[in-house]
């Protein structure tokens, strides 16, 4: 066969192989499914189509041949430390995007393996999930916390004690549990209603989270009870800390024209031991609170019977 006659022959083939190429193109281009290719060895992006650019907030051709890590934050995902940029192309996963006007968006991203123009590469095909993650987000809020006071709630409080403890470490600081109840609280409650015990309550909320750390926690255990852990450097600190917030609750009340007085008993438990079960030291806590409560009470009846 001559050359003329092979080009002949060729020259419609290639054509057609173009011609479907670039309908391929044309039909994922337009593609209400969110698709990006990127290379594995340097992550950026070969090619990204108009859903997937507007899920990003961008263009396309702003958004060709960026590193597709630096579009996704991947540092607030829970476990990425555990997984490098490979691993990461081949795994699916859930991760919020900023977008240029500010807001966040949260986007499952489905990997897989490909080779674009000869190169290894990740297909990524994303969905749009900010509305599920919100309504997760509130749901386990609305489990975890206290509608009055918003304070995390009992559950919540476990939660964070046990993953506090599982980090502490030999010769580190120590965690305490810090056990509150309002004294007389229940006399108020039913003496002006409960829209002013209801003050108090989140009066208190307030006060406590004044007096603890960013790294503490106050919760709202039940009615007029709450808890504080804390991370103290020994027993002696733990019990001055426990007389702060017992002085912060003493102050008075000043609601509705209302000058009320409500004192607080304390209790704290103290442990540097990662393996102590979490429920023991509320119990134990809520123990020392109570022994706290009847000498308060014991001094008070005494001073009473002494100013007769």
């Amino acid at each position: 066969m001559t050359p003329e006659q092979v080009a002949r022959i060729s020259l419609p083939v290639l054509t057609e192989c173009s011609e479907l190429r670039y309908r391929f193109h044309m039909m994922v281009d337009r593609s209400p499914q969110a698709t990006l290719v990127y290379s594995l060895a340097d992550g950026k992006i070969r090619y990204i189509n108009h859903a997937f650019a507007s899920l990003l907030g961008r263009s396309v051709n702003e958004l060709t041949g960026c590193n597709f890590f630096d579009l996704i934050s991947l540092n607030e995902v829970a476990d990425y430390d555990a997984f490098g940029d490979q691993e990461i192309g081949m795994r699916l996963m859930e991760c919020p995007v900023h977008l240029p006007d500010g807001t966040t968006r949260y986007l499952e991203l489905n990997p897989a393996l490909m080779f674009y123009d000869g190169v290894a590469c990740s297909q990524v095909v994303a969905w749009d999930v900010t509305a599920r993650v919100h309504r997760e987000r509130d749901l386990l809020r609305k489990a975890s916390y206290d509608d009055l006071t918003n304070l995390p709630n009992a559950t919540y409080a476990l939660i964070y004690l046990g993953q506090t403890l599982r980090q502490l470490r030999p010769g580190s600081r120590c965690v305490a549990v810090i056990y509150l109840d309002l004294d007389g609280f229940k006399r108020i409650n039913d003496t002006h209603g409960h829209r002013i015990g209801d003050a108090i309550l989140q009066e208190t909320a307030r006060r406590l989270r004044a007096k603890i750390r960013d790294t503490d926690l106050a919760a709202r255990l039940h009615g007029d009870e709450f808890l504080v852990i804390s991370q103290v450097q020994n027993a002696i600190h733990a019990e001055d800390v426990a007389s702060r917030l017992r002085h912060a609750l003493s102050r008075p009340f000043e609601i509705e024209n209302l000058k009320l007085t409500v004192m607080a008993s304390a209790g704290a438990a103290v442990t540097d031991s990662p393996t102590v079960d979490p429920e023991y030291l509320v119990q134990y806590a809520d123990h020392r609170m109570y022994a706290d409560k009847r000498k308060r009470k014991a001094a008070a009846a005494a001073a009473l019977a002494h100013s007769r």
